[in-house]
């Protein structure tokens, strides 16, 4: 995640597609509340981009930042319901694509906002770049199991046949953590496992035993602030390993019907729906750690921050303008479309070749 938003994207898309922007500043203070008015230096560049309807950021990149709908469009004004306050100076923008919108819109920005989110989620389908790490539980008795919401594809899967529950942390600030159990807990010293629940998420993560103080106390080391969780979950977690449905079958033809005190392997599912499962029907409830590729938000707003890094936006900014060129319509540009396209699936590319090759050099370390 970087710097750039969907309002900076979309600017430059405006630019492309020839669409009038708006980009000036605030030629007065303006007071918070129902259709306020909202004086500014220019309606647009190089005409005017403002329209009943239209969202406008105000103070962009100010502290009191808020996007805005225009209710009604006077000289060098607008009205709109205003949520802060806000000086004279502040920067007033917004991709508004206002061609035709009295009768018939070329692009609208919901239109747009709609490209770049689906664009991100392109990107993130053919070169996964962003992980995430989720925690769950085995659905007893069934070996298809639920993925989180989202995930594109699974990575990793660990699972924990021994949970510690009821555990009580405290952290001393100085980087030190106190785990009391009630009751002997069994561990040694260097053992790792996870913290994988606790009132206080600040306690989250993989760490092993320094000290055992006790049978029923241990100590780890965690950076941090002090503080206590009076409830946690500790688990001791064993990777699994990946195998496919066809490994399954040739190992046991009855794989999908037995039941086995904890499975030993997982498989992706790419027939129907994407999932994933795992190689027995598990005997338990047993804790799990995933990690997985995710997509982005089905949704944006000018405001919307990316979960791609920043170098990796103009990549998608390209994939935007081959959905807006290769719409039917006057601005249709089935070459231009094609074009951008080609360089969007190029910057995929080189973006793989550049993981693939980071993993094959660490790869060649170990």
């Amino acid at each position: 995640m970087g710097l750039r938003l969907a309002a900076d994207v979309l600017m430059e898309v405006s630019y492309h597609v020839v669409e009038p922007v708006l980009l000036t500043t605030l030629t007065s203070n303006v007071t918070a509340g129902s259709g306020a008015t909202v004086s500014i230096a220019s309606m647009g560049t190089p005409t005017n981009a403002l329209y009943v309807g239209a969202l406008v950021v105000l103070g962009w990149q100010a502290s009191d930042v808020e996007i805005v709908t225009v209710i009604s469009v006077g000289t060098n004004s607008f009205t709109a319901n205003v949520a802060n306050n806000h000086t004279s100076g502040e920067t007033v923008l917004s991709p508004t694509f206002p061609l035709q919108q009295a009768t018939d819109p070329i692009f609208t920005q919901a239109e747009m906002l709609g490209y770049l989110a689906r664009a991100q989620n392109e990107f993130l389908s053919q070169c996964p770049v962003v992980y995430a790490m989720a925690t769950g539980q085995t659905t007893y008795g069934q070996y298809l199991q639920s993925a989180p919401t989202n995930m594109i594809e699974m990575e990793r899967v660990s699972l924990s046949q021994m949970s510690l529950t009821g555990v009580s942390l405290s952290r001393n600030g100085t980087g030190t953590v106190t785990a009391t159990f009630g009751y002997p807990h069994g561990l040694v010293q260097n053992q790792t496992f996870t913290i994988y629940q606790s009132v206080d998420t600040s306690f989250l993560g993989a760490f092993a035993v320094a000290t055992v103080t006790s049978p029923t106390v241990v100590t780890w080391l965690q950076d941090g602030t002090a503080g206590t969780s009076a409830s946690a979950s500790l688990g001791l977690f064993k990777r699994l390993y990946e195998q496919t449905q066809e490994e399954n079958t040739m190992f046991d033809r009855t794989w999908r019907n037995d039941f086995t005190p904890v499975p030993t392997g997982w498989f992706e599912d790419r027939s129907g729906n994407y999932g994933w499962g795992l190689n027995s029907a598990p005997g338990g409830n047993f804790p799990m750690n995933l990690i997985y590729s995710t997509r982005g938000p089905g949704v944006l707003n000018l405001l919307s921050s990316f979960v791609v890094p920043d170098i990796c936006v103009y990549i998608m900014k390209n994939l935007v303008l081959s959905y807006a060129w290769g719409k039917d319509g006057v601005f249709s540009s089935p070459l231009r479309s094609q074009w951008c396209k080609q360089r969007f699936d190029r910057g995929v590319a080189i973006v793989s070749r550049f993981f693939e090759g980071n993993e094959l050099a660490l790869t060649k370390r170990r």
